[in-house]
């Protein structure tokens, strides 16, 4: 039911009207977090597909879904991405129901890789389980969350970079949480193209911890609008 809502194959007061009706077991919560080991040696089971490999990138740096995804590559337009020092930022303002989505974050190492992907939902689906990856591609974005956590990443901000922003969010505290964050992804996003650019699966470890000293200098990016003030705080704290 709630896949036909989503594809809006079913409208939203008929699926209200039967949920009102019929009793929903109770799920159980899922707290699997794929490790970077496991998320690196997937990427390269992948990437010799194209669209299979762009994909994947989008859902490991940015932490959309995909759907949201899929529906960004259908019909984006290059012509509304902010360009930054070393990430480019996407304003969607969508809202699927209840799921909020306001800017896709992608490093520049993914985003000049950017080209439509018209695959259907369920094909690029198929083509990623035909490769017996480890696990589903829904877990990215919870990797995603994690690595942004693990890197000091404010919880509501990282909450922001994924889309989870409250509906009834002031324009003021909108326009704070969108500074914070791009202010947080410049110093993050380096980091993500270090994980999928250098790292070979062996010297991954079970936390992104494991690699942070190995990147100090990814701190030291100037931040777009950032003040000297701030600047001088931020390099005095490594």
């Amino acid at each position: 039911m709630r896949f036909l809502e989503q594809y809006d194959m079913l409208q939203n007061a008929i699926v209200l009207k039967y949920f009102k009706v019929l009793k929903n077991k109770e799920s159980k919560k899922d707290f699997f977090v794929p490790i970077d080991e496991e998320v690196i040696k997937t990427f390269n089971k992948i990437k010799s597909h194209s669209a299979l490999r762009l994909i994947y990138l989008i859902l490991a740096t940015s932490g959309v879904r995909y759907v949201e995804c899929l529906s960004f590559l259908k019909d984006y337009d290059k012509d509304k991405f902010t360009v930054h020092s070393n990430y480019v930022s996407y304003n969607v303002s969508e809202l699927r129901h209840t799921k909020n989505i306001n800017n896709i974050y992608l490093p520049l190492f993914v985003y000049n890789q950017l080209k439509p992907v018209t695959n259907s939902y369920h094909c690029l689906r198929q083509k990623y389980h035909l490769r017996k990856c480890s696990f589903s591609l829904k877990y990215l974005r919870k990797w995603q969350y994690n690595f942004l956590i693990y890197n000091s990443v404010p919880e509501s901000v990282a909450d922001f970079i994924q889309g989870r922003a409250n509906r009834s969010i002031s324009a003021n505290h909108y326009l704070a949480r969108s500074q914070q964050a791009d202010f947080w992804y410049a110093k993050v996003c380096d980091k993500l193209e270090y994980l999928f650019s250098v790292m070979q699966p062996q010297k991954t470890s079970t936390s992104s911890q494991a690699y942070l000293g190995e990147l100090n200098s990814v701190n030291s990016v100037t931040i777009r609008g950032e003040t000297n003030e701030s600047r001088n705080i931020r390099k005095s704290k490594h």
